[in-house]
């Protein structure tokens, strides 16, 4: 009997067994099939992201973009049915549900959950720099998916496995393997520094460590293969990429910073005040110029994330240089002891015995106690910020367009037709009234952006910022039956009358559908300033009060 699995892997469409009304298919002989996206189980969907008409790129991108995208799709077919014959080979429901959870550890999710633990815990430049190599990952990597708009691997032939929403993106680069490779180096080089400099470390502990980390490379690397996720081209350059940010913070990064919050000679030149100046500016030009894509792909929300998130690292840490509350200042430790049976003299008496039971019960009761009182501070700045942002942002912005721009472009001071920038696929809050409608980006926070089972086989998303459920608007999907038109605006060929198209002209969509979620101009501000504030909060402010408190930071 042939079971769904067999026809899966095989790319037949066979939707009789599954319930329909969910996003994954469901075969009660085989585990793993719980994970097992029904993209596999159709012709290659039409509207998935990058898998437009090639008509459509090559139009609506720019030229060198066009050809760049032609280069990485080349060999896209023949990956796909190489890694369809991979799974063939080698899948088993054990290994599905490895690889579909330890993918789960190479996720920005994964790591924007740990990092708040290195600043809570005294090792603030092994967090800083974490945070750059997984920052500038995330954020490169997505600059190069909006770039290329390449679709991943096609299902079928490929089954693809995900319990989260990365499906939504584009495939190239990939952004699993960009992250894992940059932090596992990191990791590595201080493992290195332990072992072959401070000789802190054990031979066996060195070796055992390096064991890991390779595991974890391979674990992350091969399971986009694996799971169907993407292509060999896009884990070889999200390889590469990885490497490269890691050599760009061993190479450059210790000097940079030492400018920016001024602990270098060179600084002097610049007020005190200049190192946030930077900062912003930086951070503001990385937001403004990510480039814009051909499809609704949530790559933009997580890459200026993540920038803005060092973008406050780095301003906690200039706070700190000047506030007197440097790495060094902070030196105070928890009670207790995390792990006193580790020491053979506890084994030698009852007394000692109970003594390091006490230590530690203290040590991982007050550990347990910072991170419910760090977390929780974060959250209040994510619900109370987002909320009053959204308020105040539209009206702001409204004023801006209708007065103050207006008044500027009368005067000479801005050339006619100036105002406020907006990406494609954010609505402007000219077209809309009062603040963002509660529709968009609820206020509700959270520190880890859950992945979830997602339903319909809409185009949905879950919804980072809420941890609810949106459906985004997008052009359709592989046809080329529109006409273009010149944006004048953006300076792009963009089609007019396809169903759906919101890239200009009418949309099919219904005005008064409230089934569509849309993107709001204020978001993009909001994000901004929410996790560049969680990323002052995390690693200074929470720190130091604990410092305060006499809670200790240092285990």
């Amino acid at each position: 009997m042939t079971t769904t699995n067999d026809r899966v892997a095989n790319g037949f469409h066979d939707t009789h067994n599954l319930n329909v009304d969910k996003h994954w298919a469901h075969d009660t002989n085989s585990i793993p099939n719980a994970f097992v996206n029904t993209d596999a189980l159709s012709s290659v969907r039409s509207d998935a992201v990058g898998t437009a008409a090639e008509e459509f790129y090559t139009r609506t991108l720019a030229p060198w973009r066009a050809a760049a995208r032609r280069f990485v799709m080349r060999n896209l077919r023949t990956e796909s049915e190489w890694i369809a014959r991979l799974q063939k080979c080698v899948r088993s429901p054990w290994w599905d549900s490895y690889f579909v959870y330890t993918s789960s550890l190479g996720t920005h999710t994964f790591f924007m959950t740990a990092l708040p633990i290195f600043f809570f815990f005294g090792f603030p430049e092994a967090g800083r720099g974490l945070v750059f190599v997984l920052g500038m990952g995330v954020y490169a990597s997505s600059f190069l998916k909006d770039v290329v708009c390449a679709p991943r691997p096609y299902a079928p032939p490929v089954t693809r496995l995900t319990i989260g929403s990365h499906h939504l993106e584009y495939g190239f680069p990939s952004t699993h393997s960009t992250n894992s490779v940059s932090i596992a180096l990191y990791i590595y080089s201080l493992i290195h520094v332990q072992y072959f400099s401070v000789a802190a470390i054990s031979t066996m502990t060195y070796s055992l460590l390096c064991v890991l980390i390779s595991v974890y490379i391979f674990s992350i690397v091969f399971g986009r293969l694996y799971t169907g996720m993407h292509s060999l081209t896009d884990c070889a350059v999200g390889v590469a990429l990885g490497t490269a940010i890691w050599g760009a913070h061993a190479l450059w990064w210790s000097p940079i910073e030492a400018w920016i919050v001024g602990t270098s000679g060179s600084y002097s030149w610049l007020p005190s005040w200049g190192g946030p100046l930077v900062i912003a500016l930086l951070c503001g030009l990385m937001v403004h110029r990510h480039p814009q894509p051909v499809d609704d792909c949530p790559c933009f929300e997580d890459a200026i994330a993540f920038v803005s998130v060092i973008a406050g690292v780095l301003v906690s840490h200039w706070g700190g240089v000047y506030l007197g509350f440097e790495d060094h200042h902070i030196v105070s430790r928890m009670a207790g002891r995390a792990l006193p049976f580790m020491e053979p003299a506890v084994w030698e008496n009852g007394e000692a015995w109970a003594a390091a039971w006490r230590s530690m019960s203290i040590w991982w009761g007050m550990a347990l106690l910072k991170l419910t009182l760090g977390i929780s501070i974060i959250f209040a700045w994510r619900l109370i910020v987002k909320v009053v942002l959204h308020s105040f942002l539209p009206p702001l912005f409204r004023m801006i367009s209708y007065k103050i721009l207006p008044r500027l472009v009368s005067i000479n001071i801005l050339p006619k037709g100036s105002e406020l920038p907006v990406r494609r696929f954010y609505t402007p809050a000219t077209e809309y009234d009062g603040s963002v409608p509660e529709g968009g980006l609820h206020p509700i926070p959270s520190v880890i952006d859950l992945p979830a089972t997602l339903h319909d086989r809409g185009q949905f998303e879950l919804d980072s910022e809420s941890g609810g459920m949106k459906k985004r608007k997008g052009p359709s999907r592989g046809t080329s039956d529109f006409s273009w038109e010149k944006d004048e605006k953006n300076g792009y060929l963009a089609p007019v009358g396809a169903p759906g198209s919101i890239y200009g002209g009418k949309s099919s969509v219904e005005e008064d559908d409230k089934e569509y979620v849309k993107h709001y101009d204020a978001d993009v501000l909001t994000k901004v300033i929410v996790y560049a504030g969680i990323g002052i909060l995390a690693t200074g402010p929470v720190p130091v009060m604990f410092e305060i408190l006499g809670w200790g930071v240092h285990p």
